[in-house]
């Protein structure tokens, strides 16, 4: 009876904050994309696995926003967590998930945009998993008890990341990924000393962004940010600050008040973010999007290397902060409050 009364209590809490179409959306999507137990063939009898689906943000039930790579990583992350708790094999397989890396081609030999960049936490194929005989289909929604959020205090507790950088230890990046970053990060990090990391993303995160992500960490405004920045450098001894934006104006912004002191990593970057219509992305061009995600995912490789980090909470964050597992020498993360929930 308590549990009865306790879902009813959850779902009139969902009326009040998303009305009753948002509630039955709700409900429709975690129906529809719900977690199934399958057969596929004779193999493997004595195991099973775990197939670890994305999000589907373009089912017409689906109430939030499509993930970002990064988004799309600590999403398996908490997926990864439940596959320990029940004792079974993970596999990522995004091969039928609506991912904006994915390219027409293979990627590295593969068509799974999952393997662009990680490897599997197991040594299994898709092939071989999908002729097994026990087989779990993931929920497409995350597991909330791995769910980081975006609560400050977890991102700056040793223990919490510690947990997590042992859950992201399975999945470690694949061979043409590694080289990539530590080629760039002997390019731009070698002999430059303490590096000050900084984090900005604005598209989406701007506190005055009309279109705006619900409930995000609103970032800080550049000027207020730079100022920041000049403080900790001095007062923690750093030697270099390496930005991390997709914007092209805040590196220029920055460059002119640190100048040969500012560590970028040259890549594609917008000129204005919405000067875009949304099918002229110079970021997400066909041809174009697998190499921004990998720029982007070697900014965050490289922010997790730095002494010292400063940033609003986003996707990218955790996952430096993650990475980084606890050894920055300073972490300061900036609380510019959160944008309202959507109401759908």
């Amino acid at each position: 009876m308590s549990n009865g009364i306790q879902w009813v209590g959850e779902k009139i809490q969902t009326l009040k904050r998303v009305g009753p179409g948002g509630a039955y959306h709700r409900l429709m999507y975690k129906w529809i994309s719900r977690e199934r137990h399958r057969c596929f063939g004779t193999e493997n009898p004595e195991r099973t696995f775990y197939v670890i689906r994305g999000i589907d943000h373009e089912c017409k039930h689906y109430c939030g926003v499509p993930l970002n790579l990064l988004a799309i990583h600590s999403y398996v992350l908490s997926h990864l967590l439940y596959a320990q708790q029940k004792g079974l094999l993970p596999v990522i397989d995004q091969r039928g998930d609506p991912v904006n890396n994915r390219e027409s081609y293979p990627i590295n030999g593969t068509n799974n945009p999952w393997e662009y960049f990680w490897r599997q936490p197991v040594p299994y194929t898709l092939e071989e998993v999908y002729d097994s005989r026990h087989v779990v289909l993931s929920k497409r929604s995350w597991y909330e008890p791995g769910n980081l959020g975006y609560s400050i205090a977890s991102h700056q507790d040793l223990e919490t990341i510690q947990g997590y950088y042992k859950l992201s230890s399975q999945i470690p990046l694949n061979e043409v990924t590694r080289k990539y970053i530590d080629e760039w990060l002997q390019k731009l990090f070698c002999n430059r000393g303490r590096i000050l990391g900084v984090s900005l993303r604005r598209g989406g995160h701007a506190r005055a962004d009309h279109c705006y992500a619900p409930n995000h960490p609103i970032q800080p405004e550049p000027e207020e940010l730079a100022a920041i920045v000049v403080k900790r450098l001095k007062e923690w001894n750093m030697d270099a600050v390496f930005l991390t934006t997709e914007e092209e104006l805040y590196i220029e912004l920055f460059r002119n008040i640190f100048g040969d002191r500012l560590i970028c990593l040259p890549r594609v970057r917008y000129h204005g973010w919405r000067a875009y219509p949304s099918d002229q992305d110079p970021l997400y061009l066909p041809g174009q999007r697998y190499q921004t995600a990998l720029d982007y995912l070697t900014e965050m490789e490289l922010l997790s290397v730095c002494s010292g980090l400063i940033g609003s909470i986003t996707s990218g964050l955790r996952y430096a902060i993650i990475q980084n597992n606890g050894k920055f020498e300073h972490l300061e993360i900036l609380d510019c409050g959160r944008h309202p929930p959507s109401v759908k």
